[in-house]
């Protein structure tokens, strides 16, 4: 082999080799921007299922508060219509029980503990 014939096979190699080095560099920039795409594409979905999940939160609290609300609004009514709907009682009937009662609380207090069974024996039974 001559000389020239040596330095053109020195060239080939050396070219060869820079295309492999070419291609690897390609290589590692596709693979590079394929991780950085599916990096993004895992971010991106994790904070879609984040936002899902909080709008889920928000419709049950703003579910739950309609709800309490509803609550409230139907109490409210019921006792604005209570003076409307109330049971007609004889209230002069109540008052001569409450005065009875009252009459026989303070007959029990005056007297003493060990006479407090013999009457309350005749109430009982």
């Amino acid at each position: 082999m001559t000389a020239e014939q040596e330095a053109a096979k020195l060239a080939q190699e050396a070219e060869r080799n820079e295309k492999e080095a070419e291609l690897a560099a390609q290589k590692a920039a596709e693979d590079a921007a394929k991780k950085a795409a599916e990096e993004r594409a895992r971010r991106l979905q994790a904070e879609q299922e984040r936002v899902v999940r909080e709008v889920g939160e928000v419709r049950a609290a703003r579910e739950e508060a309609m709800q309490r609300r509803g609550e409230k609004e139907e109490l409210r009514a019921k006792n604005l219509n209570a003076a409307t709907t109330r049971l007609d009682v004889n209230l002069k009937l109540l008052d001569a029980s409450i005065k009875k009662n009252e009459a026989m609380i303070k007959k029990l207090r005056a007297v003493r503990s060990s006479r407090c069974h013999k009457i309350a024996l005749p109430l009982l039974g």
